[in-house]
């Protein structure tokens, strides 16, 4: 998704360089995918290049050697999935998630029939993040220097970042000056930072009821976030059949975070908190 002329350039920018002092490791897994096409969802689809995220490795030793001639180089690791692989991995939970009802018949319990925009492809995609998001933390799980990292970032690399992403800061505007004509926030003259590692972290915008884009945080929170998913569909079907009003969220990506995913990082005693100066913007594969 016009990776190397968009993306790149604002996670040297935005990622990168604000966390090259921390010596932060970068895990990637992508689809090998060279179509991307026409989702209903204003993407007008076209001709992707997967190996161009490939180029990140070469960005990340750049910034470091900028920065820091002593430390070990970063590790910069990559796997994929083709599309075959993908379909032989989830075609039966595809199919569960098509034909699975409610106990009493009359439902498609992982349908968001209540969300006209979702679609069969919509719960084909959600299922390709969760498996992105699995498979970059066991690659990360399985790191050859066989280090156990404490503070980790979950990103996508279909954005462009247009705001900062410390993976410390959780610094949030303090006050809020509203004139005739704008609202302006102001910040803390010095970061927050989290120090004490207790802090997740998620952005603002886009809430239906929160944000499924990204998160930051403790390495208990992120494993729920990038690794629980899967494990915890029984327990959302339970729920939402307990609770016949959310009955038509289905595998709603942001509800089942609401519903689901959200208390279980909250029952390992992390908190989660909305940074509202985080931004990004997702790009397509015609540019836009």
């Amino acid at each position: 998704r016009s990776f190397r002329a968009s993306v790149l350039p604002s996670l040297i920018r935005h990622v990168i360089r604000p966390n090259a002092g921390y010596g932060c490791d970068y895990y990637v897994h992508f689809d090998t995918a060279v179509t991307d096409a026409f989702n209903g969802r204003s993407d007008r689809g076209g001709a992707l290049d997967p190996t161009e995220i490939l180029s990140l490795k070469r960005a990340v030793l750049a910034v470091h050697r900028e920065n820091d001639q002593q430390s070990p180089l970063p590790t910069v690791v990559f796997c994929n999935t083709t599309p075959a692989e993908f379909q032989q991995l989830y075609r039966t939970l595809l199919h569960r998630l098509d034909t699975e009802t409610t106990n009493d018949g009359r439902h498609l319990i992982f349908q968001a029939t209540a969300h006209e925009s979702y679609t069969h492809q919509t719960i084909v995609n959600i299922i390709k993040m969760w498996h992105s998001q699995r498979s970059v933390w066991n690659l990360m799980e399985r790191n050859t220097r066989g280090i156990h990292y404490s503070r980790v970032a979950l990103l996508r690399s279909d954005v462009v970042y247009m705001t900062p992403v410390d993976v410390y800061d959780v610094t949030n505007p303090t006050t809020t000056t509203t004139t005739r004509h704008s609202s302006q926030s102001q910040q803390p003259s010095d970061p927050q930072l989290d120090t004490r590692n207790e802090i997740a972290i998620v952005p603002t915008f886009a809430r239906f009821p929160v944000n499924d884009r990204m998160m930051m945080g403790p390495y208990d929170a992120l494993q729920i976030w990038a690794a629980g998913r899967f494990a915890r569909l029984d327990r959302h079907a339970a729920f939402l059949q307990r609770h016949p009003q959310y009955e038509g969220d289905g595998l709603h990506s942001e509800r089942f975070l609401h519903h689901t995913l959200f208390p279980a990082i909250r029952r390992a005693g992390i908190e989660i908190r909305g940074k509202a100066s985080l931004c990004f913007l997702r790009v397509r594969a015609d540019h836009s």
